[in-house]
């Protein structure tokens, strides 16, 4: 193995790891006020562009951190959606 490939190992192990507080945070306190849902659209939809691109050039690393870190934007955009509406009511 490459270094450049352990890099790309231990950095996308790091930046899906990075979404894990935000996940606890919100489901700890119910509450997703400051979180920005245009921001997440923006990024959840660059993540799922990106996503062909890896298929293509087939880099097993860069699909393995696109599907896992749009899978993590996309449960902390539901999680934000769904505490939003409990605050509101």
């Amino acid at each position: 193995m490459l270094i450049d490939e352990l890099l790309m190992i231990m950095g996308s192990f790091i930046i899906i790891a990075s979404w894990f507080p935000q996940i606890i945070k919100i489901l700890r306190t119910r509450s997703s006020r400051d979180i920005s849902i245009p921001f997440l659209i923006i990024l959840l939809t660059g993540t799922v562009m990106m996503i062909p691109h890896s298929f293509v050039i087939n880099d097993i690393y860069f699909m393995a951190l696109g599907l896992a870190g749009g899978t993590a934007a996309f449960i902390v955009l539901l999680l934000t959606i769904k505490y939003r509406k409990g605050v509101r009511k």
